[in-house]
């Protein structure tokens, strides 16, 4: 049951069926309460323990951590399987409800309280399984998988035949996903046909391959790559799972490909907001993306906001010019070199120096706007690490710059290893909050765009212009998907924002096919910069950068609501007073020529839609 987790973007947490006993134990609130964290070290383990390619994306040496190797097999996915989850997750929020949070210490305090948020999530998204979509474009498990088949580590040879085992199970897996689909479009739950046009030919490129088809070609790498298999073993791994490429995963996907081509027509073209129920559960999914408690209705008007006042410092930039020079790298070596090397320059916290990987993606095995991922590494080896990148979608060299900040430093891997560096209980390195993830990466990108690498000027037009784009984005997912907008009327709010109504219908049609992915990502990177500003504002002179960043890193990812209380408790203890800006009126915004949102740097949900894959807890 657990293995759909690592596939579906509505599944946050997968809990354990055994049971812990607890003993709530009266402590002094600074000391660490043994109870509380020897329930959680147990349900890292069950979790391991419950899914093959959970453990083996997130641990190396499972046996040194007392995990018991689980049944290799992908699994399969139906109605039950929710209602599972469902009840581990009411039985995990028992327990944690047994403790008295005032009794716990400080750090235990702020695992008790993203551990709880992740479980309560879970718990209601479960509900409904019919929402729980497995064949979208951001969360279509046959591309999913061969991300996972791609990316999986061989670590000595039991691994390949690990591997063998579960490529034998794919069929029995995807079929088991196509019939919940079918049961869901029976019902008039089913995505747009744009949406499942671009499935459809996502599909079609990974099928299309089948001499040079990228799980083959990168597993016959790894297997020359392996000096401990002797020559024989090599020549029959090699076949093996050549046939079962051939003749078993690839028919299964075609059949996954006709069986979604009889749906056609079964969905709503209208959004989330034209299924019964339908925005009462974007508005679940948007806040669990966004990793905060403010309803749907409150991040519009926090989106509505931000994008006012950006506009207006856009359209001053724009007076001296609407273009940027280039940054002068065009390796990715070169540019996560440079990068790594000026973190402290920049005011952000050393790390433990670690090796990466950064490799271009066969087209394939990509989903049309991912730029690129980073892959988390095992958290008793995060030394270990790697970058994806779609060299479809990063063509220029401020391109590149940007997306290596935004996986690399100082963003993604940065703040894995910075977080597993802080030895913190292993339950929450995989809890996913990815309002928290996507949005300090999105900071991360734009705070790397002022490192030298291009002019003052330039890098404050593309960041304003990074910023509009993807607060742009989120503010017409819940325009859409919430509110019911069509394109006419998403037209008229954009000319309410000064801009120019020409681009609604890119920007419907991106928001119907990738319902509720731009929060984590336009909100996330709103709410980081809003608390920046904050504690700019607050102790002016006194403002200490490289302290701002700790205060964020140090707890981890965590609802941005508990990370803005952080912010504002540091700020006052470090004698800061806060003196909100004066508003400007909305008489100063005018109307910007179409072309000013470059909407090529939209709709890049980059890391998330890979890192759900070995992700419990995503």
């Amino acid at each position: 049951m657990r293995n759909i987790v690592k596939y579906i973007q509505t599944a946050l947490c997968v809990l354990p069926l055994s049971f812990v006993t607890i003993a709530v134990v009266p402590v002094h609130a600074e000391e660490r309460n043994e109870a509380f964290d020897a329930l959680i070290e147990q349900d890292f383990i069950d979790t391991m323990e419950s899914d093959y390619l959970t453990m083996h994306f997130t641990v190396k040496d499972y046996a040194a951590m007392g995990i018991e190797k689980p049944e290799v097999t992908l699994g399969e996915i139906n109605q039950e399987s929710f209602r599972e989850m469902r009840e581990q997750a009411k039985d995990m929020i028992d327990k944690l409800e047994s403790f008295d949070k005032d009794r716990l210490s400080e750090e235990q305090k702020t695992d008790y309280d993203a551990i709880m948020a992740a479980y309560i999530d879970q718990r209601d998204r479960a509900a409904n399984p019919d929402f729980n979509w497995l064949f979208t474009p951001s969360s279509n498990i046959i591309l999913n998988t061969s991300t996972n088949f791609t990316e999986f580590v061989f670590y000595g040879e039991q691994d390949f035949k690990d591997y063998i085992s579960l490529l034998s199970s794919f069929p029995a897996y995807v079929d088991s996903a196509m019939t919940l689909t079918e049961q869901q479009a029976g019902k008039g739950y089913f995505m747009a046909d744009s949406a499942l046009d671009e499935t459809l030919a996502s599909i079609d490129a990974f099928t299309a391959k089948t001499e040079e088809n990228p799980i083959l070609v990168d597993f016959e790498n790894d297997v020359d790559a392996a000096g401990y298999l002797s020559d024989g073993a090599k020549v029959d791994y090699k076949t093996q799972v050549s046939d079962l490429v051939r003749n078993t995963v690839l028919p299964a996907c075609r059949n996954v490909r006709d069986r979604l081509s009889a749906l056609r027509g079964t969905g709503s073209d209208t959004g989330f907001a034209g299924i019964e129920g339908g925005a009462e559960y974007f508005e679940m999914v948007l806040q669990n993306n966004s990793s905060t408690t403010r309803s749907a209705e409150e991040q519009f008007e926090d989106l509505d906001a931000f994008l006012k006042e950006t506009i207006r410092t856009y359209i001053g930039q724009l007076q001296q010019g609407d273009s940027y020079g280039s940054v002068n790298m065009r390796d990715p070596d070169e540019v996560l070199s440079y990068l790594s090397e000026h973190l402290t320059d920049y005011d952000f916290p050393s790390i433990e120096d670690v090796s990466y990987t950064a490799e271009y993606l066969d087209p394939s095995v990509v989903s049309g706007n991912v730029l690129a991922y980073y892959v988390g590494s095992p958290v008793d080896a995060y030394h270990e690490n790697a970058i994806k990148i779609n060299g479809d979608g990063v063509t220029d060299a401020n391109t590149l710059y940007q997306t290596l900040a935004h996986e690399g430093y100082p963003g993604h891997l940065y703040q894995h290893v910075y977080y597993l560096g802080t030895d913190p209980l292993l339950l929450r390195t995989v809890c996913s909050f990815l309002g928290y993830s996507e949005g300090w990466a999105m900071y991360a990108e734009l705070q790397a765009l002022d490192w030298n690498v291009l002019s003052e000027d330039d890098a404050s037009l593309m960041t304003s212009e990074l910023a509009l784009n993807y607060a742009l984005s989120a503010v017409s997912d819940i325009a859409v998907n919430y509110l019911g907008y069509d394109e006419a009327e998403l037209g008229e709010y954009l000319e309410t924002l000064g801009l120019n109504s020409i681009v609604a219908p890119d920007l419907y049609d991106m928001v119907i096919c990738y319902p509720g992915d731009y929060g984590s990502y336009g909100y996330g990177m709103m709410r980081m910069l809003n608390m920046r500003e904050y504690a700019e504002q607050s102790l002016g002179n006194a403002f200490d950068a490289e302290a701002f960043h700790k205060v964020i890193l140090d707890g981890g990812p965590r609802m941005l609501d508990a990370v803005e209380e952080d912010v504002k408790q540091w700020v006052e203890e470090s004698g800061g007073v806060y003196i909100p800006k004066k508003e400007n009126s909305d008489s100063t915004i005018y109307l910007i020529v179409a072309g000013v949102c470059v909407f090529g740097v939209i709709g890049t949900a980059v890391w998330k839609r890979k890192r759900i894959k070995n992700n419990p807890f995503a």
